[in-house]
């Protein structure tokens, strides 16, 4: 077979907001409690049949993420406070919830980005009409923007491993805003 694939995109949509939503936990949450059952339940998806993966080929994976914000101390330290500051502290908190784990989520680099919009409290209230049973506070406009790289990855390894970061950040509380 001489075919060649160069560059192939996956898009998945799963409402109408093109991939924005509310956040995934109404705080920060840095504690492994309940892990071990969402990442139980990644381990019975099937695989996912598509050549490229199954070539083994290398391919990386840019996510982009609003994490819950768990400022402490006075409003001088928070205003003192960088966004660099922020995401090292979200990274921390991820890397405690994930402490002792043989997870396979290694080598993913953790960066502020000024160009993730928060919701803005217009996207909050078509949120809440579209799903009028959601708990939604104020909170939502507020986070911390930060962009996830992974390293290097490939074949179906490297799909669990985009798969097993997604589930831990669910788990830990982000949102993706409508950049």
């Amino acid at each position: 077979d001489n075919s060649i694939v160069t560059a192939k995109t996956l898009y998945v949509k799963c409402n109408d907001f093109c991939g924005y939503g509310l956040f995934t936990k109404n705080s920060l949450h840095c504690s492994a409690v309940g892990l071990d059952a969402e990442l139980q339940g990644l381990a019975q998806l099937n695989p996912i049949v598509d050549p490229v993966l199954q070539a083994n080929r290398a391919f990386g994976i840019e996510f982009e993420f609003v994490g819950r914000s768990n400022l402490v101390g006075t409003e001088e330290d928070r205003i003192s406070e960088t966004d660099e500051d922020r995401v090292f502290a979200l990274e921390k908190c991820f890397n405690g919830m994930a402490a002792n784990r043989e997870i396979g989520v290694d080598g993913w680099s953790w960066e502020k980005d000024g160009s993730i919009k928060l919701l803005t409290p217009a996207d909050v209230k078509k949120l809440i009409r579209t799903y009028p049973k959601s708990k939604v506070s104020d909170s939502e406009t507020h986070g911390v923007p930060f962009e996830l790289v992974s390293p290097v990855l490939s074949g179906q390894e490297g799909m669990r491993s985009a798969q097993r970061m997604l589930a831990l950040l669910r788990h830990m509380g982000v949102q993706a805003g409508p950049s």
